[in-house]
């Protein structure tokens, strides 16, 4: 697994404009064309994954599929949380269709709870690279139902992530903006809870 430093913040989209002002000023330069970015999600029948985050237990791990808006190839991505920092494991699936389950050594049997997908754009400078992501929409895989969240539709998510924890801290004072302990599966979850799109544990 890749350790990386990731730092996530939470604006409104009102206020893109000052971000990429900002990532102007610092000479941050766009990398990639935008794309639309899927995500689908794995967790065991209890739900572990999700409460681990909710408690902020670690080790932790979060387990999903993804793909992008070609379609052309499926990915397993798993991500520890540690005491020492994030992990990150990325494995081509030489395939363009999810796995129905998945089983890990910690969690047992996890099958496919729910999917999120969002456009994101990507930026870089030195070893930090930054994600924007806009248009968060959630579907419930046990009832094929899309879902968007007000607050999202308004919201958007930047993750800064470096690999090197000197080059972070150089810019860490200069983000204009305040740092979130966030996780789109975890909001997502609760979005679904909440609004009775989700009932746990009976559908999975």
């Amino acid at each position: 697994m890749i350790y990386r430093i990731e730092k996530k913040y939470r604006i409104d989209k009102s206020n893109k404009i000052n971000f990429y002002n900002w990532l102007k000023e610092k000479k941050f330069k766009e990398i990639f064309d935008k794309r639309i970015v899927n995500s689908i999600y794995y967790d065991n029948i209890n739900l572990q994954m999700y409460d681990n985050s909710i408690e902020g237990i670690v080790p932790r791990k979060k387990i999903r599929i993804r793909y992008y808006d070609d379609k052309k190839n499926y990915f397993k991505e798993e991500k520890l949380s540690t005491v020492n920092g994030e992990f990150k494991e990325t494995i081509s699936l030489n395939t363009n269709k999810p796995l129905k389950n998945i089983i890990d050594k910690t969690y047992g049997i996890c099958q496919k709870v729910l999917s999120i997908s969002y456009k994101r754009k990507y930026f870089l400078k030195n070893d930090i690279r930054i994600t924007f992501d806009e248009n968060i929409v959630y579907q419930n895989l046990n009832n094929y139902l899309k879902y968007k969240e007000n607050d999202n539709l308004n919201q958007c998510v930047i993750e800064f992530k470096c690999s090197n924890d000197k080059e972070f801290l150089k810019i860490k004072d200069e983000i204009p903006f305040d740092e979130i302990r966030f996780s789109k599966y975890t909001n997502a979850i609760d979005f679904l809870k909440k609004n009775s799109y989700l009932t746990l544990k009976e559908n999975l």
